[in-house]
């Protein structure tokens, strides 16, 4: 069973070719960790699975009924800004028709402090944003996406900035949310998520995906030397998984 099937797509920025030939099926509750090097296409990718940006060409078919959640990659923000934490999950409940200073409604309310308990950020409830570490801060915007029940997350680059405790922390939380949904996650993070994936897509213009089914091994990491080998042998996770097959790789 597929929540995401994507055929022969190409995206294009003016004469600029962003995605060709992608090919890629995302099976139900699987863990997908998207890699590749930057401006090689992955948030591209991400954008014409949410609608954002249309294809010249191929299909997107999601899964009827299935509702999609979206972390983007954190940008800076002005941390005096007078907003709690609360109020930031709220703000997932906010829709296309967006009314100034919205009354939400007690299921809205309670739907958040469910949110705020699971991810263990309750506590901060009453803090201004500003106030929170970088690990706090992702769980609060994973929150805000979770705050709608979402059926798939995806998420990009949700542990970058972040030190080793907190990614550590944040990839288990994904994989605990991993139980119910279907994770999509664009990392360079790359000795942590080879611990919690069940399938792997290289993008960098075109896509070589290895599913459960197909064992990561040296050879094929052959197919995807435009993507980051250096950084994929330097992880003690991969290397754990080549074994001795990975010897002479990097020569």
């Amino acid at each position: 069973m597929y929540d995401i099937e994507i055929k022969n797509l190409q995206v294009n920025y003016g004469d600029v070719v962003a995605l060709r030939d992608i090919n890629l099926k995302v099976r139900h509750k699987s863990f997908l960790g998207i890699i590749g090097p930057n401006g090689g296409g992955k948030t591209t990718l991400f954008k014409v699975i949410l609608g954002l940006i249309k294809p010249l060409s191929g299909t997107v078919k999601v899964k009827d009924n299935i509702k999609i959640g979206y972390v983007p990659q954190s940008t800076s923000f002005d941390k005096s800004f007078p907003i709690l934490v609360k109020d930031v999950i709220l703000m997932g409940k906010l829709d296309k028709t967006f009314i100034a200073f919205k009354r939400y409604s007690q299921k809205d309310k309670k739907e958040a402090v469910e949110v705020m308990k699971k991810l263990d950020i309750y506590h901060l409830k009453d803090r201004q944003i500003g106030e929170l570490s970088g690990g706090q801060l992702q769980r609060v915007l994973i929150g805000r996406t979770l705050v709608n029940n979402p059926d798939v997350l995806l998420l990009d680059e949700p542990t970058s900035s972040l030190d080793s405790d907190a990614k550590r922390e944040i990839f288990d939380l994904l994989k605990e949310l991993n139980k119910n949904k279907t994770v999509l996650v664009i990392t360079h993070d790359m000795e942590y998520v080879f611990k919690y994936i069940d399938s792997l897509a290289c993008v960098n213009q075109n896509i070589h995906y290895h599913d459960e089914d197909k064992s990561i091994t040296a050879d094929s990491l052959k197919d995807v030397y435009n993507c980051p080998i250096n950084l994929l042998l330097q992880s003690g996770a991969v290397q754990k998984r080549l074994g001795k097959e990975g010897e002479g790789l990097n020569d």
